[in-house]
């Protein structure tokens, strides 16, 4: 008989939850175009990007080690799998909420309906669940931790740009400062030279004058470079999780190759592939999911329960119990249903949000890849034709067709186009850097 009344009870809750088991989810559509512009004027390949590696192309085991090192000592990918733990006790205490509970009583009762048990032991199993609302608060937990792994792997994202970004830094100021100093040396020799000339009336005083405010000048950007240096080591140590000091790097920013391939995915599969994104998306399954709980408080909850023990007057004890209880008048549900929908406005807002965001950032990474590109080329135009136009003037010299001033003069150019030369070609770096973080290039790979 109890077994009948069960599952009466349980087709009576299972009908009444067809018509509560919404909101349906379904992936929001937004208009995603089917190419990238300025993708015409860069060479692509198609990769895939979460297993990318791209650093390695640059061929120093050094930034290797940085990046492996910072994403297993840096606090952030630390809270990131804390967050990740957090998610899963969160999905294992809803799995858990369907066993049933077991309570121990003991004591003494003269309670009539038990039959004045007198001195008693009962075990009192009870079993109360919402089947729907339960269903619908594990989808919840289970987008929850989808949500927490995709975040840990957009913070391994950010890592692995901020490493090499700090990486790329440093070893330009490096050979940065080589050349301000080189440049210093130029320009103190040429006002030794010039201020001969001007003792003897070939020169005016404003042309001293001019060389000594360079002098100034460059010694100012010597000390800044000195700065920018010690700024980019604190940030890998930081990024290491250690406290700031020396980092002895033996790469040479010379020796880095920008002309490298950029992967050329189409917009729809880079947003597949996006961390952020897809954690957006998890955590709108999560606000949808929550909304049917919410709903969900308007369904029968399900209770079954058995006293089993004995007392010391009736002998035995064995009542059973089995019951539907659901609310009639409870005005809160209204309001935590209105919460619920919020919550899934908000998340549904972010999530587009996201998308928008992620579209615009790559079209900007791709236009900046192009115009650094460009100009760097035309940078080291300019400094080849300045080169060889010193390899003239440096023979004319040796021959005496020029004079020393005329050579150093030269020199000075040369070492200031190399100076451009250096800005430009970090700043193609940091924008490949930014194309491949926003590409999201290169998280599983590590």
């Amino acid at each position: 008989m109890f077994d009948k009344r069960l599952f009466v009870l349980l087709f009576f809750l299972l009908n009444s939850g067809c018509f509560l088991l919404g909101p349906t989810y379904h992936q929001p559509h937004v208009n995603v175009p089917s190419k990238w512009p300025n993708q015409h004027v860069i060479k692509v390949e198609t990769a895939s990007l979460p297993d990318l590696i791209w650093w390695k192309k640059f061929d120093s085991p050094e930034l290797n080690d940085l990046i492996i090192n910072a994403i297993r000592k840096n606090g952030d990918p630390n809270i990131a799998i804390a967050n990740i733990e957090y998610a899963q006790s969160q999905l294992q205490q809803i799995k858990l909420s369907w066993i049933p509970n077991l309570t121990l009583l003991a004591g003494y009762s003269q309670f009539p309906i038990l039959g004045n048990p007198g001195n008693f032991v009962i075990a009192f199993p009870l079993y109360a669940v919402n089947i729907i609302q339960q269903y619908k608060q594990q989808k919840s937990a289970k987008a929850k931790l989808e949500a927490s792994l995709y975040a840990r792997d957009g913070i391994k994202l950010s890592v692995i740009s901020q490493v090499s970004a700090a990486f790329f830094t440093l070893l330009a100021q490096k050979e940065a400062l080589i050349l301000y100093r080189k440049l210093l040396n130029d320009y103190r020799y040429y006002l030794q030279l010039a201020q001969n000339q001007y003792k003897n009336g070939l020169i005016p005083q404003d042309t001293i004058d001019l060389l000594e405010s360079q002098i100034q000048q460059t010694l100012s950007q010597v000390e800044t470079t000195k700065h920018n240096i010690v700024v980019s080591k604190n940030a890998l140590h930081y990024l290491l999780n250690e406290n700031p000091g020396e980092l002895t790097i033996k790469k040479t920013f010379e020796s880095i190759n920008t002309n490298g391939v950029i992967p050329g995915n189409l917009p729809l599969c880079v947003l597949n592939n996006r961390p952020d994104i897809r954690e957006a998306e998890a955590l709108l399954r999560a606000a949808n999911a929550d909304v049917g709980a919410a709903v969900a408080n308007f369904l029968p909850t399900l209770t079954l329960g058995a006293y089993l023990g004995s007392g010391s007057n009736v002998g035995g004890i064995k009542l059973g119990e089995s019951y539907l209880s659901g609310p009639i008048v409870d005005l809160p549900i209204f309001a935590q249903i209105r919460g619920s929908k919020a919550s899934y406005k908000i998340q549904y807002i972010k999530y587009i949000v996201a998308i928008r965001a992620a579209l615009r950032d790559v079209a900007n990474d791709l236009s900046a890849y192009t115009t650094y590109t460009k100009q760097l080329n035309n940078s080291l135009s300019a400094l080849n034709s300045k080169k060889r136009q010193c390899t003239l003037v440096q023979k004319r010299y040796k021959h005496g067709l020029s004079d020393n001033l005329e050579l150093i003069q030269c020199q000075i150019n040369v070492k200031q186009f190399e100076l451009t030369t250096n800005k430009n070609k970090l700043e193609k770096m940091l924008a490949i850097v930014t194309l491949y973080q926003d590409l999201a290039g290169g998280y599983n790979g590590v």
